[in-house]
This record gives C-alpha cells, sequence and structure tokens, in this order.
C-alpha cells in the first residue's frame, strides 16, 4: 500500500519515505558516505533506488577483478541497469543507473494525471489500468528522488 510521506509527503510503502530516511542519517549524525553504505546494507536498502535490496551490486565488476569487497547493496533492477561497465567513481555509477532509470520509465514519467472525476467516467478496466500506472509512476518517482539525494551527499 502507498502511502503519503509524514515528513515530505512523497508516496512512500512505509511511514517515513526512503528519501527522508537518507536525510536524517547524513543530516542527524553527519555521516560519511562509507557510514551511509552501511546504515543502507543493515537496512537492505538499494544505494541506487531506495527500494529493498535483493542483491550485491559490485561497483567494480567482477568480470574485471574477480571477486572483491567493495559492494553496495542494490535490488534486481538497478543491479542489471548498472551493468558491467566501470566508473571512474561510485558517484558516476549511480549517476548512470539513475538516466538508465528515467530513460526506462520515461513514457510512464510523461503520462498525463487524472483527476478522480475524469476516472468517474471511464470503464471499469481503463480506469484501473490508469490507477495501476498512476501507482507505478508515484513508486518510480520516489525512486528517482532518492537517487537524487543520494547522488547531492557528496556534492
Amino acid at each position: 500500500m502507498i502511502t503519503d510521506c509524514a515528513e515530505c509527503g512523497l508516496p512512500c510503502r512505509a511511514e517515513v519515505c526512503q528519501v527522508c530516511l537518507v536525510r536524517s542519517f547524513v543530516h542527524r549524525d553527519l555521516m560519511s558516505y562509507t557510514e551511509v553504505i552501511e546504515e543502507l546494507r543493515e537496512r537492505y536498502m538499494c544505494a541506487y533506488c531506495g527500494e529493498p535490496a535483493d542483491n550485491k551490486e559490485h561497483v567494480i565488476p567482477r568480470a574485471y577483478v574477480g571477486e572483491h569487497r567493495f559492494t553496495v547493496p542494490s535490488c534486481w533492477e538497478c543491479n542489471n541497469l548498472a551493468g558491467s561497465r566501470i566508473f571512474l567513481t561510485f558517484t558516476d555509477k549511480r549517476d548512470h543507473v539513475r538516466r538508465k532509470l528515467e530513460r526506462k520509465y520515461k513514457k510512464l514519467l510523461k503520462m498525463p494525471e487524472w483527476d478522480r472525476y475524469e476516472l468517474a467516467e471511464m470503464d471499469g478496466n481503463l480506469r484501473q489500468a490508469l490507477l495501476d500506472a498512476e501507482e507505478a509512476r508515484k513508486l518510480i518517482t520516489v525512486r528517482l528522488e532518492f537517487a537524487s539525494e543520494f547522488l547531492s551527499l557528496n556534492r
């Protein structure tokens, strides 16, 4: 179930969204970048989008250096989008994943918003498809907002 965050108003799956959670890590404790990654790892949150992490993403792909320790928690989709390219910094790689997410969901993000009166006039299947698309757009918007907030930590 998606509700609005109690702090910022963004749609989220919990009482407080991923974006506010990362903001509180950094602003409350002035945590280093490494400490933020550790906090995300402990909470099983993707370092790229804030969704639940079910993978380890190798910042330097294993194909180039074998098994190594510099991994970050990631969801399957972000791990897949990150691919096996090499980047100079983790920030560059996060930027790359964010651009890929934006490109992948470009049509969904540009979808017009429908008000409740317009939706009430539509047939059941069409209305449900539009409601589902709106919920998906809210989720991807939060994921991109998380990526933007996390990108700004060290800039």
